[in-house]
């Protein structure tokens, strides 16, 4: 299926649109990152999207750090 992002938005008493949790992947995007791996309840919201970051993007992600990049682009 290709790179995804994924969001499950749980309801919250406090937030009408509810918690916005985001789903990470390994690396190799195989497996979802422990630290995200959420258990569904029910009345979750999933939203599953096509990840528009192509390989070479995602290593360059990596190897550049955010404040450099927001640098470069005068914001």
């Amino acid at each position: 299926m290709g790179r995804m992002l994924v969001t499950v938005h749980r309801s919250s008493p406090s937030d009408y649109q509810g918690a916005k949790m985001e789903v990470r992947f390994s690396d190799d995007g195989s497996t979802i990152r422990p630290e995200t791996d959420y258990s569904l309840q029910s009345g979750d919201r999933i939203r599953i999207a096509k990840d528009p970051t192509t390989v070479f993007g995602s290593l360059m992600e990596q190897i550049i750090p955010i404040n450099t990049k927001r640098g470069m682009a005068g914001s």
